[in-house]
């Protein structure tokens, strides 16, 4: 059985360090990285740790399409992070326009929620155990940017759905993860 482990918190608490941490022994990582410029600080800690335990790790940036379509026969995936690719889904499948009606926020809500699902649903098939790290909405000030408005606004609710189909969530605070579910 395929475990699906969701961990949110704020902003640079520790999720990314956590999930490096926690498969650090482990051998076919997938680690798919949503941000074209990733975090050098994560990437580098990744790097090291791969070295010290003589494991490889797959690392795709820039994730911005069907998550499945990066997913081989790896036994771990690594989303980081589901914030990131709520993003770059919104900015797609919105083409950039802000003003949109709540059915249409709705069904984008829906439509991301749903491919984090297909993702989960393909660990099961495959056996394997997945990771999505993402940013509490909640612990976030109210962006004055309508895109990024927006994306709070489907991130809040898709991280409740993605919440609510993990086996394991976490929330991460200072560093520090506390099992929540």
């Amino acid at each position: 059985m395929s475990k699906t482990i969701f961990v949110t918190g704020g902003y640079k608490s520790g999720k990314s360090r956590w999930a490096v941490s926690y498969l650090e022994k482990c051998d076919n990582v997938l680690y798919l990285v949503t941000s074209a410029l990733p975090d050098p600080d994560s990437l580098h800690r990744l790097e090291v740790s791969n070295e010290m335990n003589f494991v490889k790790w797959d690392v795709e940036i820039g994730v911005d399409g069907t998550l499945t379509d990066y997913v081989k026969n790896h036994k771990f995936v690594v989303l980081d992070s589901l914030a990131g690719y709520t993003l770059n889904r919104v900015r797609i499948l919105t083409g950039g326009k802000v003003d949109i009606s709540d059915d249409e926020r709705h069904e984008i809500t829906k439509k991301i929620s749903a491919e984090v699902q297909d993702l989960y649903d393909l660990l099961a098939v495959n056996g394997a155990d997945g990771i999505v790290l993402s940013i509490e909405t909640g612990f976030s000030i109210d962006p004055g940017d309508p895109m990024m408005k927006l994306c709070k606004q489907i991130l809040g609710s898709v991280n409740q759905r993605v919440a609510n189909m993990s086996s394991d969530v976490y929330l991460s605070v200072s560093g520090i993860q506390f099992k929540i579910k």
